[in-house]
């Protein structure tokens, strides 16, 4: 249409997750400290969360924090731990050995060329894109494949081996068990009721909020690194549902016209949302009076204390 190919938000996302656009790379991840993570997590592909259990590298606060630093060549990577018994090191280790193994394991399946396809898939998304790869966790999913072929070749090769059927029914019955362990687990991972409640609550506030801001301007101040909303990580649930208002992120001053979203409770006839519990809006030109008049009434009163500073 109208706006050219290379122009396109999704164009753009492409150059910077690829770092074809060097200009947009934030970070420089070495392929070492990269490779190292990437089949630590293929490790993590093939185990069980039921095996792996609490205390675990994906439930550790600190892992991120040391692992992404360890993308950094200085930092150092001794430090981190995926379980209490196994170290980073052979978590790697495991990681490349099993990926290998579902390599070899390619030599007794008919249909090679879809094995390998499906085995090897993952690499061709997560090596290009390492500059996003490296970041989210989540995009380990793409791995998927090694898993499924690793276990498929066990399965056919334990079924030529003992000729029974019965082995086959067992494995299933196991495999079973460990799926439904893992879910229960990992469905109280982070969980908690009181802050499911505070979410609904905030989700409920913004579609209020919604309703009277519709292709007006917003200026969205105050909310905290990456504008978390009460959502864990949600960084754009603003933008998601105000997508029809025209958005600015930023602190004060809120600017001269539209409105002004805050978590602050301000009671002042600016105040357009009073039935809501903790995001509020306000009409930006009666806020601004609000405190140009607060600020001037306390700049008129006499200082508490003097020092090098005023109270």
């Amino acid at each position: 249409g109208e706006t050219p190919l290379t122009e396109l938000p999704s164009f753009q996302s492409m150059l910077k997750r690829t770092s074809v656009d060097q200009g947009v790379v934030r970070a420089s991840y070495p392929w070492g400290a990269f490779l190292e993570l990437q089949f630590l997590r293929i490790f993590l592909m093939f185990t069980p969360y039921a095996l792996i259990g609490s205390g675990s590298i994906l439930e550790s606060p600190t892992w991120q924090t040391q692992f992404q630093s360890a993308l950094i060549p200085a930092a150092d990577i001794n430090a981190v731990t995926v379980t209490e018994w196994l170290s980073k090191f052979q978590a790697v280790v495991l990681g490349v050995g099993l990926s290998g193994a579902c390599l070899i394991g390619l030599m007794f399946v008919r249909q090679k060329m879809l094995f390998a396809t499906l085995a090897s898939f993952g690499f061709f998304y997560t090596l290009p894109m390492r500059h996003s790869t490296a970041l989210h966790d989540f995009e380990s999913v793409y791995y998927i494949g090694l898993p499924l072929v690793f276990f498929t070749v066990v399965l056919l090769l334990a079924r030529r081996l003992t000729k029974r059927d019965g082995v086959i029914a067992a494995v299933s019955v196991a495999a079973m068990v460990l799926f439904a362990a893992s879910s229960f687990q990992m469905s109280h991972v982070e969980y908690s009721a009181e802050a499911a409640q505070i979410a609904r609550a905030v989700e409920q506030d913004i579609r209020t909020i919604r309703k009277s801001v519709t292709g007006e301007h917003v200026t969205v101040l105050n909310l905290g690194g990456n504008y978390t909303l009460f959502f864990d990580w949600a960084g754009y649930a603003m933008s998601y549902y105000l997508n029809q208002s025209i958005l600015r992120y930023r602190r004060l001053p809120p600017g001269d016209h539209g409105f002004v979203v805050m978590r602050e409770r301000v009671d002042t006839d600016a105040l357009l949302t009073p039935q809501n519990q903790y995001l509020f809006l306000y009409d930006t030109a009666g806020l601004t009076a609000w405190y140009r008049s607060t600020y001037r009434s306390v700049m008129s009163t006499e200082s508490f204390a003097r020092e090098e500073f005023d109270v």
